[in-house]
C-alpha cells in the first residue's frame, strides 16, 4: 500500500484535528523567540535568509523516479513557474518537460506502467478536488488527459498496475462523499469500473499488485492530547517569557486562536492559519466528504453533536469566537478562499469579532488557494507576511 493511496485523501481531512498535535509543538519551538541577542552577536548580524529561497527557489529538484522498464529517469523541477515533471534518457540526453497546462505545482507523480506515460493528481485554485491525469512523454506539450472527469469531488492513484500496462487503480468520491470508491480505470480508453463501493466506513482499501481486493480498512476513533511547552521554554532558557508566539495551521490554527483568547497572557502574538473559531459552525458548515459518514460519531463523541442543545452549548464554551474580547496580543489571520474542509467564513467572523472588540488583527485572504498546500507564490507571500509580523511583534529581523 502506497502513501498515495486513500492516505492522500485523508491527509487534508485529518489535518484540521491530528497534524494539532505537530503544529502546535512546532509553534512552540519555531515561534518562540531566544532571549534578546546583543547588537554585536553573529546571529544579529548575520544576512537574513529571504523567504523566497524557501518556496521559489528555481534550483530546486527531487522526487526521482525511474522508469518501471529502467530506461528513464523522471523528477520534479521548476519550470514555467511552476513545480512539474521533467525526464529524460536514463543513460543521458536533454532533459524535458511535461506541460501541466496548469499554474500550479505538482507535488509528486507516478510513472505508468508501460514507461511512457506519467500520472499526476491536480486540483483547481486549491478547491482540493484533486482529479488524476495522464501525461504523454512523447507529446509533453499537448495537455494531459484527466482520467477522472467527475466534477466537483476527488481523486486519487492507489496503484499502477504493473503487470497490466493498460489499467491502474484510483479511489474517488463522485458516488457519494461519505466515502471513498475504489475504481479500475483503463488508461487508453478512459473507460471506468468500479470495484468496490465504499459503505461509508472503509479509509483504506488493500489491493495486491494484480489489482485483486484483498481487504479493507475500517474508521476507529481517535484521541488527541496538546502538551503546553511554554513554561519549559522559559524554565531551560530557551524562550522569553515576553516574546514568545503561537503559530499554526489548521487544527494548529483553532489551537492559536484558542491559546491567545483562553490564555492571553501566554503569548505575545498569534499567527492562525486556516483555523477555526467555532466548533459549532466548522460542523455544520463542512462538505460531507469532510466530516464523512464514517467518522461523524467520533466527531460527536470528542468535539460534540451541535444538533443537541447541551453539546452545542459546551462546544461553543470551547470555540475562540466567543471569547474574542479576550485576546490581548496581535492576530495575524490567513484563509484561502476555497477552503472546502475549515470554511472561510471561520476567519470571517474571527476577524469580525476582533475587530468588534478593538483588538489588533491583520487578514489575508487568498483569492485562488483552499486548505493546504499552497502555490509556491501564495507560500512566499503568506510567510513574508509571517516573518514581518513575528519581526514586528516579537522583536526580531525581518525583511
Amino acid at each position: 500500500m502506497t502513501s498515495k493511496t486513500m492516505a492522500s485523501w485523508r491527509l487534508s481531512s485529518k489535518r484540521t484535528w491530528a497534524v494539532g498535535v505537530l503544529a502546535l509543538s512546532l509553534i512552540l519551538s519555531g515561534c518562540a523567540a531566544a532571549p534578546r541577542l546583543s547588537d554585536s552577536s553573529p546571529a544579529s548580524t548575520a544576512p537574513l535568509i529571504p523567504v523566497a529561497l524557501f518556496f521559489a527557489n528555481r534550483e530546486s529538484n527531487y522526487d526521482y523516479k525511474v522508469s518501471p522498464d529502467g530506461g528513464r529517469l523522471a523528477w520534479l523541477a521548476s519550470a514555467g513557474g511552476r513545480l512539474t515533471v521533467h525526464f529524460r534518457e536514463l543513460q543521458g540526453g536533454d532533459a524535458r518537460t511535461i506541460d501541466t497546462h496548469s499554474t500550479r505545482s505538482l507535488g509528486t507523480f507516478r510513472w505508468a506502467a508501460d514507461s511512457r506515460h506519467v500520472l499526476f493528481e491536480q486540483d483547481r485554485d486549491g478547491d482540493q478536488n484533486q482529479h488524476v491525469y495522464l501525461a504523454d512523454t512523447e507529446r509533453p506539450g499537448e495537455r494531459p488527459i484527466n482520467l477522472t472527469p467527475i466534477g466537483a469531488a476527488r481523486a486519487a492513484i492507489h496503484r499502477v498496475l504493473l503487470v497490466d500496462p493498460d489499467y491502474i487503480l484510483v479511489v474517488h468520491n463522485a458516488r457519494t462523499r461519505r466515502g471513498f470508491d475504489l475504481v479500475r480505470i483503463n488508461v487508453r480508453t478512459g473507460d471506468a469500473a468500479v470495484v468496490a463501493e465504499n459503505p461509508g466506513d472503509v479509509v483504506q482499501w488493500i489491493t495486491d499488485p494484480h489489482g485483486s481486493l484483498r481487504g479493507r480498512i475500517r474508521a476507529v476513533g481517535n484521541s488527541e492530547r496538546i502538551v503546553d511547552a511554554v513554561d519549559s521554554a522559559v524554565r531551560r532558557g530557551v524562550a522569553d517569557r515576553q516574546r514568545v508566539g503561537i503559530m499554526g495551521w489548521s487544527y494548529g490554527g483553532y489551537a492559536t486562536l484558542v491559546g491567545m483568547t483562553f490564555t492571553p497572557g501566554v503569548f505575545a502574538c498569534g499567527v492562525d492559519i486556516v483555523g477555526s473559531s467555532n466548533l459549532v459552525s466548522l460542523l455544520e458548515t463542512r462538505h460531507t466528504y469532510w466530516t464523512w459518514h464514517a467518522l461523524r460519531p467520533y466527531w460527536y463523541k470528542y468535539a460534540g453533536d451541535p444538533a443537541l442543545p447541551e453539546d452545542r452549548q459546551r462546544m461553543e464554551a470551547k470555540s475562540p469566537l466567543f471569547h474574542a474580547h479576550r485576546a490581548q496580543g496581535p492576530l495575524l489571520i490567513v484563509h484561502g478562499a476555497n477552503d472546502p474542509n475549515v470554511q472561510r467564513q471561520e476567519s470571517d467572523q474571527m476577524v469580525e469579532a476582533l475587530r468588534r472588540a478593538g483588538k489588533d488583527v491583520e487578514y489575508v485572504v487568498f483569492a485562488d488557494e483552499g486548505h493546504g498546500g499552497f502555490d509556491w507564490r501564495n507560500n512566499v507571500k503568506l510567510f513574508e507576511t509571517v516573518e514581518r509580523f513575528l519581526a514586528r511583534h516579537l522583536g526580531g529581523r525581518g525583511d
